[in-house]
C-alpha cells in the first residue's frame, strides 16, 4: 500500500521476480458508504487487504462497471514502481469503474476505483456504466489523483 486517507486508498498491485517488485496496476480507490453487514470486510480492506479477494472470501459477490477509459503518461513515480521498466512518458491504459457488492439480496455500491496499467498488463474488460453528477465528481477526483501519482515526481510510500 502506498498511501491512505479515510475515503481514498492508493495501492501498487505488483508482481515479484525474486526481490524485485514491478507495478502492474496503480490504483486509487474511493470508498462509498457501506451496508453494516460489510463492516468487517470494510475494516480488513481499509487495513490493506485486497478489495475483491476480501469480499469474495467473505461470501459476497461483486460486479464491476466501467465509467470511463483513458490514457495517462507515466512519470518518475510509475518509472520507479515498475523497477525502471516503463520509461517516463509512456502511454498507460487507465480506467475508472464502479465496484458493487451483492449484499442482503441487493446490489450496493462499494467503491469507485481508478487504475493505470503497466503496458504489458491486460486488465479484464467490464460492462459500461453511466454516471450521475455525484459519481462524475468522484470519477474526476480519483482519476486526477491517479494521474498526479502516475506522473508524479516522488513516491508516496509511507
Amino acid at each position: 500500500m502506498l498511501s491512505q486517507s479515510k475515503q481514498q486508498r492508493l495501492v501498487n498491485l505488483f508482481s515479484s521476480t525474486g526481490a524485485t517488485k514491478i507495478c502492474r496496476t496503480l490504483a486509487v480507490t474511493h470508498f462509498l458508504q457501506t451496508d453494516p453487514s460489510l463492516d468487517e470486510c470494510d475494516q480488513l480492506i481499509k487495513s490493506g487487504l485486497s478489495v475483491g479477494a476480501t469480499l469474495r472470501r467473505s461470501g459476497f459477490a461483486i460486479s464491476k462497471a466501467t465509467f470511463t477509459e483513458t490514457t495517462l503518461l507515466s512519470g518518475p513515480t510509475f518509472y520507479e514502481l515498475t523497477n525502471r521498466e516503463v520509461a517516463i512518458g509512456t502511454r498507460l491504459r487507465a480506467q475508472v469503474y464502479a465496484l458493487n457488492v451483492c449484499c442482503n439480496e441487493q446490489t450496493l455500491p462499494y467503491a469507485i476505483i481508478a487504475e493505470a496499467y503497466h503496458p504489458d498488463h491486460n486488465p479484464v474488460a467490464h460492462p459500461k456504466a453511466s454516471m450521475n453528477a455525484l459519481q462524475r465528481r468522484t470519477v474526476e477526483d480519483v482519476l486526477s489523483s491517479l494521474r498526479a501519482t502516475a506522473q508524479g515526481t516522488h513516491l508516496l510510500l509511507t
